[in-house]
């Protein structure tokens, strides 16, 4: 019985005794993640959700520490915030000293011009966002320096769009590195009402400009988008959430809602739907059943988008995708990897809300 899978999944989490990254997307926390909506149709294991916030701090006392989002403690801190989320206050447990730490971590990211989300940032940037919610003082001041960071190193087009270079020193659009995580935190701040010199706004407006701008030929290459822009001789860009069509009209769609622009969520429906179409997992390099590069991040993201837009077509492909993933899980010969981004915890997360309607409230770790 398919059921069955998450629960193989659970018990091997639980079996597993190395713990030695702390990680949110690649580390036991997402582990926690796991376990804490498994708990929601076995209560028995929420007992062991609290192991995994022991060993956090034990690893913090020894100074095993890291900054980023997927790594590190920006994203450790939203983890544990997650459960924190019925509280009044899910972030009571952050002391002063670790948000000045990330402040000031954020600021060496800014001063390496490392915008990303996964690594650099405005990975911390959308921890500070939830710090800001509460009038956290540092979070406000590095929202802030973040926005006035972008303004002093962007690059126009001259034709009213606006791009960064990533790490590798070229322009990006994609989700997991480049401007569409740009994008969705900028739109994130206009959605909380956090206004600093209508920076947020106007970067929002010639993001999506520069981003429609690298717009390819699908019939050519497959794809609308290449994998990370014009200038990169890789042109099509496969079917995923990091790289690629899914996770850019996942920023679009978000911008059309913020700047209440019917054109562009249009255009964005129109560009999604025809990926509907691409089922060759070959062609359209698709290995695993991992939410990073694999069917369950697919599936998931054609869920959350049919859940808001309701559209017969992603239906069908969310459980196209979900029915590939079962598939691709019993054809590996072993599952090493246990983490929410490329691993056993994000691929059983998926399978759990599609078998037990447990909920995708934790997508948001996602930016979905």
């Amino acid at each position: 019985m398919e059921k069955q899978i998450v629960h193989e999944i659970a018990q091997r989490i639980l079996s597993d005794k190395e713990r030695s990254n702390y990680g949110l997307l690649t580390g036991y926390i997402g582990h926690m993640i796991f376990l804490s909506e498994y708990s929601k149709i076995q209560p028995e294991y929420s007992k062991a959700i609290n192991g995994y916030i022991d060993h956090f701090y034990s690893d913090i006392e020894q100074e095993i520490i890291s900054p980023s989002y997927s790594r590190g403690i920006s994203g450790v801190c939203l983890g544990i915030g997650y459960l924190h989320l019925n509280n009044k206050k899910p972030f009571a447990f952050v002391s002063k000293s670790i948000d000045e730490y990330l402040a000031a971590e954020a600021e060496e990211y800014l001063s390496s011009q490392n915008f990303d989300f996964l690594h650099g940032a405005i990975g911390i940037g959308f921890y500070f966002i939830e710090r800001a919610k509460e009038g956290n003082k540092i979070a406000i001041r590095a929202l802030k320096s973040i926005l006035e960071s972008l303004d002093k190193n962007k690059i126009s087009d001259g034709k009213g769009g606006v791009t960064f270079l990533n790490f590798n020193k070229v322009s990006d659009i994609s989700l997991s590195h480049g401007l569409s995580a740009i994008l969705l935190f900028l739109c994130k701040l206009i959605e909380i009402g956090f206004s600093y010199k209508n920076l947020a706004h106007d970067f929002s407006i010639c993001i999506v400009n520069y981003i429609l701008s690298q717009k390819i030929d699908r019939q050519i290459y497959g794809s609308q988008f290449p994998y990370t822009s014009l200038e990169d001789s890789t042109k099509g860009s496969r079917l995923a959430w990091c790289y690629g069509d899914l996770g850019i009209c996942i920023a679009l769609l978000k911008a059309s809602e913020i700047q209440m622009n019917r054109e562009l969520n249009q255009h964005a429906t129109e560009i999604l739907l025809y990926n509907t179409q691409r089922r060759d997992l070959h062609k359209n390099l698709v290995q695993d059943s991992e939410i990073c590069h694999g069917t369950s991040g697919i599936s998931l993201i054609y869920h959350i988008l049919n859940q808001k837009y309701k559209i017969p077509e992603l239906a069908e492909c969310e459980k196209f995708w979900l029915d590939k993933t079962i598939e691709l899980y019993h054809k590996k010969d072993s599952h090493n990897n246990l983490s929410l981004l490329d691993g056993l915890s994000g691929t059983g997360l998926v399978l759990l809300n599609s078998f037990y309607h447990t909920g995708t409230r934790w997508s948001h770790f996602f930016l979905i």
